[in-house]
């Protein structure tokens, strides 16, 4: 009887030996959540006129914080899934935005390849640039699905061009993204 106490408890202190080991070897990690937000509508709430073909048609204002650690560059992509052509509508593919930004600003340039070395590839329209939300009326509401994409890689190391496609950059960044942030909008046409 007094062999087995002894025995338990010895089994009781190795492993909580191992345990404290095992946690001291560890890292404690925070995790911050990587967010994309704008200062024009909350998520899932209504995408502002300004931003669709009602309005300016100009791309949104969006700002992001907490990127995952070891990121080289950014990608953005805005995609209606909710489009009659299917498998949805691309209004905007950005990439190769480096890792120094945390903001898009309102209105950028609809040009190819901006001056700190951004790309914007085709949307859907066959237009570099980003295109304003503009659903037939009678289709309801649609989902503007704005997706960031921290990269381990940047548009050299992707071997991308300027004329890349929502398809493409997803392709190729399939095996470097480090993660992603979301922000929907809202539209509808009345």
């Amino acid at each position: 009887m007094k062999i087995t106490r002894l025995t338990n408890m010895y089994v009781v202190l190795i492993v909580a030996t191992i345990g404290i080991v095992f946690y001291a070897g560890r890292k404690v990690m925070t995790h911050n959540t990587f967010t994309l937000t704008s200062t024009f509508w909350q998520d899932g709430g209504t995408l502002p006129e300004a931003y669709t073909c009602r309005g300016k048609g100009i791309s949104p204002q969006l700002q992001w914080a907490n990127p995952p650690v070891n990121t080289k560059s950014f990608a953005l992509v805005c995609f209606d899934p909710d489009a009659v052509q299917k498998p949805g509508w691309t209004h905007w593919v950005v990439f190769n935005i480096p890792a120094t930004m945390t903001h898009v600003p309102e209105g950028l340039s609809t040009n190819a390849k901006l001056p700190d070395g951004t790309y914007q590839g085709f949307n859907s329209w066959g237009n570099p640039g980003y295109g304003g939300a503009c659903p037939p009326k009678g289709t309801g509401s649609h989902r503007y699905i704005f997706t960031l994409y921290a990269l381990s890689k940047d548009a050299h190391d992707l071997r991308l061009q300027s004329n890349t496609t929502r398809e493409q950059l997803l392709d190729v960044m399939k095996d470097c993204t480090l993660g992603q942030a979301e922000l929907i909008g809202m539209y509808e046409q009345s």
